[in-house]
């Protein structure tokens, strides 16, 4: 966990920079609903990047803003990563509590007002699952309960 938080917190340089592209606070403006086990609710990146690693935190939010779900299963560290920051790539999975494996494949599109991430999280189990998810950068500052997952 301090490894992760060490980690975001030495990414929150410039995010002009290519080595620094993926930091920040990412998160979808609509609910995210699909027919098998990813969760619905509001998807949340919270990134730190540096060169060619990443670190960060996955949650899930309901309308309010508050983690979703079960407590003991309302977040889960990144891990699994390729970082392209020439290409504007970024490939990280996430485990979960219930212990579910997606992998979240995103591009980023800076052509716009603020910075987004698109793309799939997909199902690692075989089944072919997947969900389209948007992803646009909300803050480059990432705060300390946002670095953690108790």
């Amino acid at each position: 966990m301090r490894l992760v938080a060490l980690a975001l917190g030495l990414a929150g340089a410039s995010c002009a920079d290519a080595s620094s592209l993926f930091t920040g606070r990412w998160a979808a403006q609509t609910l995210v609903t699909s027919t098998w086990a990813f969760p619905t609710g509001l998807p949340e990146l919270a990134i730190g990047h540096f060169g060619n690693e990443v670190a960060g935190v996955a949650w899930f939010l309901d309308e309010n803003g508050l983690a979703s779900g079960p407590e003991s299963c309302r977040c889960s560290f990144v891990d699994g990563q390729t970082v392209k920051p020439a290409q504007g790539r970024l490939v990280v999975n996430t485990t979960f509590c219930d212990g579910a494996v997606w992998q979240w494949r995103l591009e980023l599109d800076d052509s716009g007002d603020a910075p987004v991430l698109r793309g799939q999280v997909l199902a690692t189990d075989g089944s072919g699952d997947s969900v389209d998810v948007e992803l646009e950068r909300i803050d480059t500052f990432i705060p300390e309960e946002r670095k953690e997952c108790p």
